[in-house]
């Protein structure tokens, strides 16, 4: 019986031991006292974990490190009872403490939600053209160097199907979507934010640039319905997951030129914006959305082998937003057998009627919820509908 006894007293004491050395190693890497106290041996610090990504409900830790991976500090449950404050530390992957090292704390952890464009960041390991994916960097060779993620290649080999104004199992025809990449405020001018951009994968009709000869965007007539009608009669119950931009409406000149050299014209030094919700695709997604091996072949030519790699051929000739400046009543456009060019008068003026597929960019806060990125598993983002947009979509 004494053995037993001194067995059991032995387990607890080395228990206590554990549970002492934990959360001393938790408060090392806490503190930064901003008082002289000396801190009392008891249990300082409860580290909360929520259990389920955005349900609220929380579980004591017993973990003695920090958790990163999958984890968000919760600044606004963290707290002290004495009123210590506590802040996360991100470059040391630490929380901070100041105040009272005696204080008792409560810090809280959420499960991470990627967004949509941290899910797509993450599909890209480090070599171009994996996944479907190209990093736009200074040392892609004839890339864009805007440090975009661009999906590249043949339309069945890129996951990039999204779903948007949906909950149907089977995304909806009309809710079907398809990524273009991830871009930084160069493309869209929304500052220091990444921007999933996407584009209707299917055409909403044959329909005229613009009902008069001119060229100008920001008085033309699709962009009228475009930021109208559409929204309203397509997109109301996400509408606020559509982001307001600057669009590149300033033109180019010639109109025959490569993927990098039309995005040097279009980007880089456009001289002219409008700011909308809802624009086209730049010749420049249609140039880069083709792989690599055709990045030096002008746009014009795309009709040859390059249209058999380039997923955002839609095969019918359709409109896209870049002005042709070589002519105030042309626009480019890409033909039904793959070539993008806005040289030549009776072919691309504006009042023509060709195809057009809506594009606009996400929110940076819009979150990933599921999804492969096939055809037939979409990504799906998280999204809520109110009591009046089921009544609006009901009605109408």
């Amino acid at each position: 019986m004494r053995k037993f006894i001194a067995i059991t007293m032995t387990l607890l004491i080395l228990s206590n031991a554990y549970l002492l050395y934990s959360n001393y190693s938790l408060k090392k890497d806490v503190l930064q006292e901003q008082t002289t106290s000396t801190p009392k041996k008891k249990n300082f610090m409860s580290m909360m974990i929520e259990t389920e990504a955005g349900s609220g409900k929380y579980q004591v830790s017993s973990s003695n490190t920090w958790p990163t991976d999958g984890y968000v500090f919760n600044n606004e449950l963290s707290k002290c009872e004495q009123g210590s404050k506590l802040s996360w530390d991100d470059t040391n992957k630490k929380v901070v403490m100041e105040g009272n090292v005696s204080d008792k704390c409560y810090v809280y952890f959420d499960k991470h939600v990627p967004t949509v464009s941290e899910y797509i960041i993450s599909k890209y390991n480090g070599t171009q053209g994996e996944n479907g994916l190209y990093y736009h960097d200074s040392n892609l060779t004839n890339g864009a160097g805007d440090n975009s993620y661009r999906y590249a290649g043949t339309s069945a080999a890129v996951n990039n199907y999204i779903c948007l104004g949906s909950n149907e199992v089977t995304c909806p025809d009309d809710n079907l979507y398809r990524i273009i990449g991830v871009f930084g405020d160069n493309n869209h001018g929304v500052t220091e934010q990444q921007l999933v951009k996407v584009i209707k994968n299917t055409s909403i009709g044959d329909i005229a640039w613009n009902t008069t000869k001119s060229n100008d965007w920001a008085s033309a007539s699709l962009n009228t319905i475009l930021n109208s009608t559409f929204i309203t009669e397509r997109l109301s119950v996400i509408e606020d997951k559509i982001a307001e931009v600057s669009w590149k409406v300033s033109g180019y000149g010639p109109g025959f030129a490569t993927a990098k050299t039309v995005y040097t014209g279009e980007i880089t030094n456009a001289t002219k914006t409008h700011t909308a919700k809802i624009g086209l695709m730049y010749a420049s997604d249609y140039g880069f959305a083709t792989t690599q091996d055709y990045w030096t072949t002008n746009l014009s030519s795309y009709y040859k082998a390059a249209k058999n790699t380039d997923w955002l051929l839609l095969g019918s000739k359709e409109w896209i937003l870049l002005p042709y400046s070589g002519h105030n009543a042309c626009g480019w456009t890409i033909g039904s057998d793959g070539a993008a060019s806005g040289n030549g008068y009776d072919v691309y003026v504006v009042t023509n009627t060709y195809a057009v597929r809506p594009s606009f960019y996400l929110t940076s806060d819009v979150q990933y919820s599921s999804g492969s990125g096939t055809s037939t598993d979409p990504i799906r983002i998280k999204w809520y509908i109110s009591t009046l947009q089921i009544l609006f979509v009901k009605l109408f």
